[in-house]
């Protein structure tokens, strides 16, 4: 069984080469900012590891053609976050699309979501 230390060094020398001098290209942050232009950026400090911390936050996904931010929301007392809003963007990082999803009920066989998709 590998320690904390081992595992902890593993996983930065398998995501330093990810990163570039701008930082890791896929990361979480805790918010988001849409510019009057619609550009969208990320607000906070960026990690690679995902935030247990907190009841939102954000992940930044980026592809060759758009980024894709999920926003992730915890509610009281769930030790997982569902995913509340999903937001693409244009090759520019112009919003593109919106898609919103409501939890509507929640059990053994899961989560059952009603969603609604905004093309801007």
């Amino acid at each position: 069984m590998r320690s904390r230390k081992t595992t902890l060094l593993l996983a930065v020398l398998i995501v330093l080469p990810a990163c570039n001098s701008r930082g890791p290209t896929n990361y979480y942050v805790t918010g988001i900012q849409i510019a009057r232009d619609g550009q969208v950026s990320a607000v906070g400090t960026r990690s690679v590891l995902e935030t247990r911390s907190g009841k939102n936050y954000y992940y930044f996904f980026h592809a060759a053609e758009l980024t894709s931010v999920e926003h992730m929301e915890r509610s009281s007392g769930e030790p997982e976050a569902h995913l509340a809003l999903s937001l693409e963007t244009t090759p520019d990082g112009r919003l593109d699309r919106t898609v919103k999803k409501n939890v509507l009920l929640m059990g053994d066989f899961g989560t059952i979501y009603a969603e609604k998709t905004l093309f801007l």
